[in-house]
């Protein structure tokens, strides 16, 4: 858990898995590779996106317009990118009384109509109960060492 502006940033476990291994991998090409080929490697530049999103822009200001969902997955917002990410989609649930955040899930690839669309993926897992409705039992399911 960190915590910034005052907000409780989580990271689910599922998401908690995916971010050890982009971490994992970044240090590998970290340790092989000039300074120069590090820079220019796409899971380092994701990493990179992913750290300004959660430390940045999604506790500036979580109910933003350009983070909302609609229909099934109104519940849940996204962060989603334009540019080197433009394909990826950062999910995550808000809860104002407890002033908490939990990232859930980054979904890949966004596309649209498509059955392995990431909003047809999130749906699912949402349906299936990968993601409790509750907050708590989010906060309860995220790795709180981290």
């Amino acid at each position: 858990m960190i915590e910034v502006n005052g907000w409780k940033i989580y990271f689910h476990k599922i998401f908690n898995k995916q971010i050890q291994e982009l971490v994992k991998s970044s240090i590998k090409f970290k340790e092989k590779d000039t300074p120069k080929q590090y820079k220019e490697r796409f899971k380092p530049k994701l990493l990179k996106v992913l750290q300004r999103a959660i430390e940045e822009s999604i506790p500036n200001d979580p109910f933003s317009k350009k983070f909302e969902l609609r229909g099934n997955l109104s519940d849940y917002q996204r962060v989603k990118w334009a540019g080197i990410c433009d394909r990826y989609r950062l999910f995550f649930k808000v809860d104002t009384d407890k002033k908490s955040i939990v990232v859930l899930w980054l979904g890949y690839p966004r596309n649209e109509g498509g059955k392995n669309d990431c909003y047809r993926i999130f749906g699912k897992m949402v349906k299936k109960g990968d993601f409790p409705s509750s907050i708590e039992q989010l906060i309860e399911e995220s790795d709180l060492s981290s």
